[in-house]
């Protein structure tokens, strides 16, 4: 399964890929597409580690919204960035995003691209009827992205604000 729009391919990553993302290697290296193997922040690593691979090694079928996808730019077959839902859509059809930009790669519309279509594959799917997203206060980049999307914040504490799309018809 692989996620196409004018510049990018999101690619699922399989556990064994995901095993190989959170050691800092390339999960594609036989594919030619160039990975920084920095590009991983803490708080990401310590969500795959903890959670992500846990749950693929019990799950090992149906992982699409299980696992961690990567955006690669088609033109330079490099990785961009990273995209992913928190699970399975609940009983009332409600996911949550999460995604992050590699610096370099920042306030070019990636994102904005990506989020798009992981979106709209979700919807499609039949059983996402709201996406939401929590971004952080001091993150207005990751604000555009969702407003962009039609995303409307609903929400807020003191250290987050809270998004949702909710699917057509």
């Amino acid at each position: 399964m692989i996620i196409e729009t004018d510049r990018l391919l999101i690619r699922p990553l399989k556990l064994n890929e995901l095993i190989k993302y959170v050691a800092g290697k390339n999960p594609f290296e036989d594919l030619n597409i160039t990975f920084a193997g920095n590009e991983i922040d803490e708080h990401l690593r310590q969500v795959l580690t903890e959670a992500l691979v846990p749950n693929l090694k019990k799950i090992r079928k149906d992982i699409l919204f299980y696992t961690l996808w990567l955006a690669i730019d088609k033109k330079f077959c490099m990785s961009i960035g990273s995209i992913m839902f928190k699970g399975k859509p609940d009983s009332k059809g409600k996911v949550e995003i999460g995604y992050g930009t590699h610096e370099e790669f920042q306030n070019k519309g990636y994102m904005t691209e990506a989020v798009e279509a992981f979106c709209k594959w979700a919807f499609d799917s039949g059983t996402a009827k709201i996406i939401t997203a929590e971004t952080a206060k001091d993150n207005p980049a990751s604000f555009k992205v969702l407003e962009k999307n039609n995303f409307i914040m609903f929400d807020e504490n003191d250290k987050f604000y809270y998004w949702k799309k909710i699917k057509d018809g």
